[in-house]
């Protein structure tokens, strides 16, 4: 079991604004004996929009997602891999004495002196996994924005520029809304191209060391 749950935290996708078409003024009109008809002056067309997919979810993947973001996460989980092994290691010997409490209590003769320090050792352990628990998860948490939001950061930028260079205007996160989606043209979904073009770049670097 996972006691720290990962995420992919602070990676906010640019999107591009659209150029604001202002209407022009229409000139005053000239007296209607001297002044000739002219026809309106036609509005200038909107740029045309062009919209990307890309899906966040897959840059954790273990196969096909960025490399240096998939490494900070394997990093941070062998650095809390002890404290894991450590509050998984109570959580076995409260089940234990919980079911040695069960089974005394089944018995048809059993005393409070028997009970009574089982029970407090449960609490004990109960008490301690608490702590560690939450001191283990602040730890994480801490950890986890010195390692991972930088690289978010730098994916949102690589982002930014991948989009700019194709002429994309608007970039969407297709993970947020993916139960919206009835239909979508394979093209749009840019994810593995930018993944492969980040990663191209990025091949990998060492993460922040656990002060």
């Amino acid at each position: 079991m996972n006691i720290f749950r990962l995420s992919l935290a602070g990676l906010l996708l640019a999107t591009l604004s659209f150029p604001v078409i202002g209407q022009r003024r229409r000139a005053a009109a000239a007296p209607k004996a001297t002044a000739p008809q002219v026809a309106p002056a036609a509005k200038p067309a909107a740029a045309e929009m062009k919209i990307a997919l890309i899906d966040t979810a897959v840059f954790g993947d273990d196969k096909e997602g960025i490399i240096r973001f998939r490494d900070a996460v394997k990093s941070l989980e062998q650095e809390f891999k002890q404290t894991e092994t450590d509050i998984q290691t109570l959580q076995t010997r409260i089940d234990a004495l919980t079911e040695e409490i069960k089974k005394l209590n089944q018995a048809s003769v059993v005393s409070p002196e028997t009970i009574s320090p089982r029970q407090a050792e449960v609490e004990r352990l109960l008490l301690e996994r608490k702590v560690k628990q939450e001191k283990g998860q602040k730890d994480f948490e801490r950890r986890y924005n010195e390692v991972a939001n930088p690289i978010s950061r730098d994916i949102g930028d690589a982002l930014s520029k991948f989009a700019e260079q194709r002429g994309i205007t608007l970039t969407l996160d297709v993970s947020k809304f993916m139960p919206a989606i009835l239909t979508m043209s394979p093209g749009l979904d840019l994810t593995k191209e930018f993944i492969a073009d980040y990663n191209s770049k990025n091949p990998g670097a060492a993460t922040t060391p656990r002060p």
